[in-house]
């Protein structure tokens, strides 16, 4: 479930989020901090559970479903046996018997709430402009670009090595010939059994990549395998036509960003600003004509070069200005020439 569709008891049961609230750090403050500055009508939601969490004195892991329905329900049986128990002292004392068992549903809620078990599954959160580098219980190692999304079970982790993205990343794998690894990232897989490889597939754009630096990935979805890659190829799926494209690049320059250069090979207009976006935590808007119109782009420039840099060059190929109109919000729209008087 996307945050922005959060409601309070979803906050108060999110690992990542329980984590914030008793553990605070400069990455998550900055994650958390930047999602309400986009999401002001979750500041209230956020707060309530806030203070749900602090009262309840709750660890920084998510509860277990299965054992917090099975009290629930223990409960509610408990409750409805009392109020069924005769119809005549439910005539009778209908109102005190309405206020108790509003009282036992509350204290059961509070109960359950209050009840720490360990989760299973391991969630891993970037916000924009970060990036976190990640070790596997098997030894692996994933680097997570900004605005990413990493999660595993680990309880199954030791018998079948499953992790599923949103967002892009790095991996490398540690080769095991009895297990293989796989990546589910939107409805596709990519499975190995010890390589290198790249993965770029956030929810927000249209076409999902994967490029392999060393070794062997296969990819494919639930109807079958689509292809096997090898060293310096990418499969692009496209998402609105439901295709797959497999090409020749440089890999070592597609995995750039996790070094200090941003490589952006015949991408999509949106991808590009979706990217600058990422980088430098700004919100970059423009008419939708303009994505529509323009070429796919590649571009080349360093992460510690200035925004304005890489919105020159962008400009520059599409014939486009922009604009400042706020803190943090940049305006692109059409450059239109203005013709001297004779």
């Amino acid at each position: 479930m996307d945050y922005r569709d959060y409601k309070t008891l979803d906050f108060a049961t999110d690992d990542y989020f329980i984590t914030w609230v008793k553990t605070p750090d400069e990455q998550n403050n900055t994650f958390w901090n930047d999602f309400l500055k986009e999401n002001e009508h979750k500041i209230e939601e956020v707060k309530q559970a806030k203070r749900l969490i602090l009262a309840m004195n709750t660890r920084p892991i998510t509860w277990e479903l299965n054992r917090q329905t099975a009290l629930k329900n223990r409960v509610m049986v408990n409750v409805t046996a009392q109020v069924n128990h005769s119809s005549f002292l439910k005539k009778l004392l209908f109102k005190k018997v309405a206020v108790a068992a509003s009282a036992c549903a509350t204290l059961a809620a509070c109960f359950l709430l209050s009840i720490p078990v360990f989760s299973e599954q391991a969630t891993f959160k970037t916000g924009k402009n970060q990036t976190r580098e990640i070790k596997l219980p098997d030894g692996s190692t994933v680097l997570m670009n900004a605005n990413t999304n990493l999660s595993y079970q680990r309880n199954w982790w030791s018998s079948k090595r499953n992790a599923s993205l949103n967002g892009e990343a790095f991996f490398k794998v540690k080769h095991d010939k009895n297990s293989v690894f796989t990546v589910h990232y939107g409805k596709l897989y990519a499975k190995v059994l010890g390589t290198s490889f790249n993965i770029k597939a956030y929810d927000d754009l249209t076409e999902a990549r994967i490029t392999v630096i060393t070794g062997k990935v296969e990819v494919g979805d639930t109807e079958g395998k689509f292809d096997l890659i090898t060293p310096n190829k990418e499969n692009i799926y496209k998402k609105k036509t439901d295709q797959h494209i497999t090409r020749v690049v440089d890999a070592q320059k597609v995995a750039g960003w996790n070094s200090n250069e941003i490589n952006l090979f015949d991408v999509p207009f949106s991808e590009m600003i979706f990217t600058l976006e990422n980088l430098y935590n700004v919100k970059i808007n423009y008419p939708k004509s303009i994505s529509e119109e323009a070429n796919n782009t590649t571009i080349h420039f360093k992460k510690t070069d200035k925004i304005e840099n890489a919105l020159g060059i962008i400009c520059l190929i599409h014939n486009l200005e922009y604009q400042y109109s706020q803190k943090g919000v940049i305006t692109l729209s059409t450059y239109k020439t203005q013709l001297q008087k004779p």
